[in-house]
C-alpha cells in the first residue's frame, strides 16, 4: 500500500487522524439549530452552502468531558450515504502522510473505542489515533473515559 494524506484533529487531549480523502471540508459552526428527540452525539443540524449538515460531536461518541457551547467551535465534514456529517473537533491541525507500514494495533486501552480507532501511529513525536469517520455517525456502544492522553 502506498502512503496516504490524513488530517489530524484534537479532541480533548487526544490527537486523531481521519482520512484526508473523506473530508470535503474544515468549517467553523456557526448557527445551528438544535434537533428535538435527536441521540445525544447530535448537536444538531445547519446549512452549509445550500446542504443540510447534522453536526456530531466527536467529544460526546467518545464519552469526554462534553463542550457548553458549539458556535464558533471546528467541524470536519464528510458524506455517507449522501448525507453530510459535520464532526465537531476542537481542533483541526494539519494535513500529513501516514505509510501504512508505519500504523500499530491500537493499545488494549483503546478498546473502548474499538468501533472508531483502527490503528495507531507517531507523527512529530505525538501518539495519532487513526479514526473511521463513519463510527462516529453509527457508533458501537462505548464506556467513557478519561481525559489523560495515551502514553
Amino acid at each position: 500500500m502506498t502512503a496516504q494524506d490524513w488530517l489530524r484533529v484534537r479532541v480533548g487531549a487526544f490527537r486523531f487522524a481521519l482520512e484526508a480523502e473523506a473530508v470535503r471540508d474544515v468549517f467553523t459552526i456557526r448557527d445551528i439549530t438544535p434537533t428535538p428527540r435527536a441521540p445525544r452525539e447530535v448537536m444538531g443540524v445547519l446549512n452549509l452552502r445550500g446542504r443540510i449538515v447534522t453536526v456530531i460531536c466527536a467529544r460526546r461518541v467518545l464519552g469526554l468531558e462534553d463542550v457548553p457551547d458549539c458556535d464558533g467551535g471546528r467541524a470536519v465534514s464528510f458524506e455517507i450515504d449522501g448525507d453530510l456529517y459535520g464532526l465537531r473537533v476542537d481542533a483541526a491541525d494539519d494535513v500529513t502522510v501516514i505509510d501504512p507500514a508505519t500504523v500499530l494495533s491500537p493499545p488494549a486501552s483503546a478498546d473502548r473505542w474499538a468501533g472508531v480507532v483502527h490503528g495507531l501511529v507517531r507523527v512529530d513525536g505525538d501518539l495519532v489515533l487513526l479514526a473511521r469517520p463513519r463510527a462516529f455517525v453509527f457508533p458501537p456502544a462505548q464506556g467513557a473515559v478519561s481525559e489523560a492522553p495515551a502514553p
